[in-house]
């Protein structure tokens, strides 16, 4: 069994009890290090190759994010709505509250007064977007909203979709396929994403050893 998992300043590490495992991954994903279980004592398998990374992490300068800057409420809907989808389309964003000394900074200096409506969006080229639609908002921070293809599978309460091959309506989270089931954040409307994604799993995992007919 192998696990592999992505290191601080994107300089990937792999967790191995397979030197074979350990080589391919050189060869074929540009790992920098892997480490092989067991790795003991550690002061002398695991703990330098971590002071080598943190010591190649801390080295590399500072890499100027770009964000999108978000002023609104803390308590109106708008603004909570922007948020979210900016979350959840995992657009790298700021929030300031209108209320404090930096977001109305911000307000002052795009010129809107008290007036304005909310929230404000000002985008890395120094846009400024004033209760933006999901629209606006998503043209402005560069996400695609047209179509990529002409026809897509829809599945809708529970209907059968175009092509649907079984002789039974979809069971809950299944696509479009018999048998797969989607959870997480390929589904829409689940706002509070870590729950959903955990709740929607185990579903899909009951449903999918149903679909098996496993105990």
């Amino acid at each position: 069994m192998t696990a592999a998992g992505s290191s601080m300043g994107g300089r990937p590490l792999l967790l191995t009890v397979d030197t074979d495992a350990a080589i391919a991954a050189i060869n074929v994903v540009d790992v920098d290090h892997y480490l092989l279980k067991p790795w003991e004592p550690p002061e002398e398998k695991l703990d330098p190759v971590i002071d080598a990374m943190l010591e190649a992490y801390t080295g590399q300068p500072d890499v100027e994010m770009v964000e999108t800057k978000l002023i609104g409420h803390r308590w109106s809907a708008p603004s909570f709505a922007a948020r979210d989808f900016l979350a959840r389309n995992a657009v790298p964003y700021r929030w300031f509250a209108s209320d404090e000394p930096e977001g109305c900074r911000l307000l002052q200096a795009a010129n809107l007064g008290a007036e304005r409506l909310l929230p404000v969006v000002i985008t890395p080229d120094g846009s400024t977007l004033v209760a933006p639609s999901t629209t606006e908002l998503a043209n402005a921070v560069g996400l695609s909203t047209a179509p990529a293809i002409d026809f897509y599978d829809l599945l809708v309460d529970g209907r059968r979709p175009h092509g649907w091959s079984a002789d039974r309506d979809p069971w809950p989270l299944e696509a479009s396929v018999p048998g797969v089931f989607v959870a997480g954040d390929v589904r829409a409307d689940s706002v509070k994403r870590v729950a959903s994604a955990v709740g929607e799993g185990a579903m899909a995992v009951t449903l999918a050893h149903r679909y098996l007919g496993a105990p």
